[in-house]
């Protein structure tokens, strides 16, 4: 795909097959359907399509296919197939597959060596803003509508392929509707791989392929291609703020609610009139009046977010010189509350049209495009220029595509030959993007921000928002939502990490660069550049030190990876008995590597080091990187003895991570948030244990003698949802999950799902504490519950759970495996859920660092107190799942025998 197109063959050939495990009763076929469409120029259409015979069918196979066992059992054997198929694609050199599953090398024995386009890596291409790359989610984006079926016939996705084709060259390459276009078609073409040039290639001829679609009329080339791809970039405003002089608040009458629900009643059809909503924004509105700290728990269905925010736009209504920030917890409740739920309310409520609101998400969510634009270079291969477009797409739909988020097949293709993860590093916007520049996504919604009176961020960027010199102090009202979260949020927001990875990528650049300034620049550079290389290989000497002694720690052979462990910086195993001493060397050698290129601060002439201008510029911002990784590792030596700090480090196969982090944040969110704002408002489905909030208060700082200066109200709202919809059950066969007795409860919850499940016809979401958990149950009832009919979905690390998730809310009878995201934050309505599981009560991993640290430093009694209030939280948080609407009812099951139902 990434080779040079030799010959541009007159059709267009699509094919797609359907395919499961390996079938070793029928010589290890995986492909059970497979279809192919050719169009022809001047709308000439041929198709093809067949079953094949296949007898591993599944629950899950039928679900994507609609195809029955029977029918399969029937089908012609695949040298058949694969002989019809190879006489229909006899004239053509390339074909057109979506391979969402891997089986490209399968289908080559149904097609022969033909070279492939891959279209599930052109949609993360093309369309980077879709949440999902799911045939499902691609049919409901082409056709404007849902979709209430997840099946597809191999017939009908080759139809979603063609739909996916005439999109992207009828709309994204087409200069009349998108006139970035230009650029992207310029780039194409330059990437000289078949990939990019049967784009450009359909786009130029579009009218002969789909005239007959379109009527005759779409001529999506009517520009000329170019380069000039900064003339296609948004403009930041002005950011400069004026500050005013604060004024008393006008305030929110109770009558002002009660009529903001009436004009809902009048103008929302769907509008469900709930008192504890009303109840809920009365509550926000006195906080708003007072200027209180509030604590308000929500039961699920109380409709919080519109309930937040009616009482928001009425004050800032009626204050045109405040200003509110709400945070959350996830991108999804941000996303919904700024591209829908504030658009409804406005919608609904006309005099609240004219109050600007903005989406800021953190700088590492955008990219730097000076720093893309120093990365250009047309004569390094189709790789990297079609990794580059690709970056520059997303730049191009940073409103509504995450820039630090790539899609799982594209960086499957881009990173064969190309390090595609320093690549999104060195020009991602967390670090060395000013103000100064104008065009950069990041500096945008800066200045939208500004001039905003209303923002919806997340909570690490609002734990921040005070340091942002531009935006400090503008606003003076927090809506904490998710607010269960934040602690966690905090921590991470005001900790300090030092990577190995990032750090020899950073050295390994500038290396290069040393050695080219050796080899091309004047010699007056070569001293300094010599005495560079010796500096980076004494710090490469002592990251490779570090990283044998926290190998040798603890038999990591056998860790989880994925886990932070507790470090103590005085282990005997370090040099003199203490990290310090390797911390020290490498803050010495990143100083010294910084002071020998300061000489090239002041070249007005960068081709006397033998560089170009974009080289030197490259060079700038990874001297800008080490300079904070420098800053990183000063703080980690100066915080290291604080006894609310704990360092932690994780340990992969190449390199590690240490981790600075504050233990507790109760004083940092009290001189950050509750000393410098007016009011702050702490609202989540669970937040207190037992009715008290004691607890979430402590962690908040509030509960301190002296601590605030405000007032601070907690109260706690009920669900609206009858409690006789949910039953919870500890299964009456359930034994300890403590960890001493783990083999044991692992067994039991082996014997009992299988069971649970299928009495219930699946429709089934299983909740595990930690991924080895899942992994261990799973391997042991994963194939008896596939044997039993029910299509079953495991979640996997790393990996998005949009998809899964799709699957499982569109099959009713699938189950669901999960550990934590599927704790909180996500919603299945109806009867695709009426059975909750819970396999082990949710308890904090006691070998956590902050667990440590914790047990370490605070009274036994308010240690076990904390650590029984995050299982019952997390517990909490799980349980909500299963009720998500009025009509929805089920079982929650308990395998633990610790669970005492409160």
């Amino acid at each position: 795909m990434l080779r040079p197109l030799d010959d541009i063959q007159d059709d267009l050939t699509f094919v797609y097959a359907h395919s499961g495990a390996k079938d070793k009763d029928d010589n290890d076929n995986r492909i059970y359907q497979i279809a192919a469409i050719i169009i022809g120029e001047n709308a000439r259409q041929n198709s093809y399509s067949s079953l094949v015979r296949y007898t591993k069918t599944t629950a899950k196979e039928y679900h994507y296919s609609n195809v029955s066992k029977d029918k399969l059992v029937k089908a012609p054997p695949k040298e058949q197939v694969a002989e019809e198929v190879t006489f229909f694609l006899r004239n053509q050199k390339y074909i057109f597959m979506f391979d969402n599953n891997d089986i490209s090398k399968d289908l080559q024995f149904y097609t022969g060596a033909k070279r492939i386009v891959d279209l599930h890596f052109a949609a993360e291409y093309f369309l980077p803003f879709l949440e999902s790359h799911s045939f499902k989610n691609l049919w409901e984006f082409f056709n404007g509508k849902p979709r209430n079926k997840i099946s597809f016939d191999a017939g009908e996705v080759v139809n979603i392929c063609l739909d996916l084709i005439r999109y992207i060259c009828g709309k994204i390459l087409n200069d009349t509707e998108n006139p970035n276009a230009t650029v992207i078609r310029y780039c194409l073409l330059k990437s000289n791989s078949l990939f990019g040039q049967i784009f450009a290639h359909i786009t130029k001829n579009y009218q002969s392929y789909f005239g007959h679609i379109e009527g005759g009329l779409l001529n999506p080339y009517t520009k000329d291609d170019t380069n000039d791809w900064r003339q296609f970039l948004p403009k930041s405003q002005d950011l400069h703020v004026k500050k005013k002089e604060k004024v008393p608040y006008k305030k929110i009458i109770p009558a002002s609610i009660d009529q903001a629900y009436a004009e809902f009643r009048a103008n929302d059809r769907n509008f469900n009139d709930r008192p504890t909503q009303i109840e809920y924004s009365r509550e926000i509105a006195h906080a708003l009046n007072e200027g209180q700290i509030l604590i308000i728990e929500a039961g699920t269905g109380t409709g919080k977010t519109q309930g937040y925010l009616i009482p928001v736009m009425e004050h800032l209504y009626l204050n045109p010189d405040s200003r509110v920030a709400i945070s959350t917890y996830t991108k999804n409740l941000q996303n919904q509350i700024y591209n829908r739920e504030i658009k409804h309310l406005t919608d609904t409520h006309k005099k609240f049209q004219d109050i600007s609101y903005a989406l800021l998400k953190g700088k590492s969510n955008y990219i730097c495009v000076e720093k893309l634009d120093d990365l250009y270079d047309e004569e390094k291969g189709p790789n990297y220029i079609l990794a580059w477009l690709y970056l520059l797409n997303l730049v191009f739909h940073f409103r509504d595509a995450e820039g630090d988020v790539v899609g799982s097949k594209v960086k499957k293709v881009l990173e064969k030959n190309l390090d595609f993860g320093q690549f999104l590093n060195e020009i991602s916007a967390k670090n060395g993007c000013s103000v100064s520049h104008k065009t950069c996504p990041a500096q945008v919604v800066m200045g939208e921000a500004l001039a905003s009176r209303l923002i919806v961020t997340n909570h690490s960027k609002l734990a921040l928002l005070q340091a942002e010199a531009l935006l400090s102090g503008l606003f003076s009202n927090y809506i904490i939502d998710e607010a269960s979260h934040f602690e966690h949020a905090v921590r991470d927001a005001f900790g300090i990490d030092l990577v190995s990875k990032d750090l020899f990528e950073i050295v390994n650049y500038i290396k290069n660069v040393a050695n080219s300034i050796n080899a091309k620049g004047s010699a007056s550079f070569q001293p300094a550049m010599k005495q560079v290389l010796a500096f980076i290989d004494a710090l490469k000497n002592e990251v490779n030190t570090i990283s044998l002694i926290l190998k040798s720690m603890n038999n990591h052979t056998n860790s989880n990876v994925t886990e932070m462990h507790h470090l103590r910086p005085n282990d005997h195993k370090f040099k003199n008995g203490h990290l310090e001493n390797h911390l020290n060397p490498i803050k010495e050698n990143i100083t010294d590597i910084v002071k020998q290129f300061d000489v090239l601060d002041n070249l007005d002439n960068p081709k006397e080091a033998g560089l170009s201008r974009r080289k030197v510029n490259r060079l700038g911002t990874y001297l800008d990187q080490l300079k904070e990784c420098l800053e990183n590792v000063k703080e980690i030596i100066e915080k290291i003895i604080d006894d609310n700090n704990v360092l932690s480090y994780r340990i992969f196969e190449k390199n590690w991570i240490l981790s600075l982090q504050p233990v507790d944040v109760s004083e940092i969110i009290n001189n950050k948030i509750h000393k410098e704002k007016d009011s702050i408002v702490y609202t989540s489905a669970t937040l207190s244990q037992k009715e008290s909030f004691d607890i979430f208060g402590g962690i908040i700082g509030v509960m301190k003698p002296g601590a605030s200066i405000k007032v601070v109200k907690s109260c706690c709202i009920p669900s609206p949802f009858a409690p006789g919809a949910m039953e919870i059950i500890c299964h009456k066969d359930a034994v300890s999950g403590e960890y001493n007795n783990k083999e044991v409860w692992c067994k039991k919850v082996i014997d009992i799902l299988p069971d649970l499940i299928t009495k219930n016809n699946g429709s089934t979401l299983v909740l595990f504490s930690s991924y080895e958990d899942l992994k261990k149950v799973a391997k042991e009832v994963s194939e008896q519950i596939i044997e039993a009919g029910f299509p079953l979905f495991i979640q996997e690390p790393g990996i998005s759970t949009i998809g899964i998730s799709e699957e499982f809310r569109t099959i009713k009878e699938s189950v669901l495996f999960g550990v934590d995201t599927f704790w909180y934050g996500v919603d299945f309505k109806g009867d695709t859920l009426t059975q909750l599981i819970i396999t082990r009560l949710p308890f904090p991993n006691p070998n956590d660092p902050i667990q440590l640290s914790r047990k370490r430093t605070m009274n036994r009694d308010i240690y076990w107190q904390r650590y029984s209030y995050e299982k019952d939280i997390k517990l909490r948080q799980g349980i909500g799942r299963l009720i998500r609407s009025e009509t929805d009812w089920g079982k929650v099951y308990i395998l633990d025998s610790r669970y005492i139902k409160p």
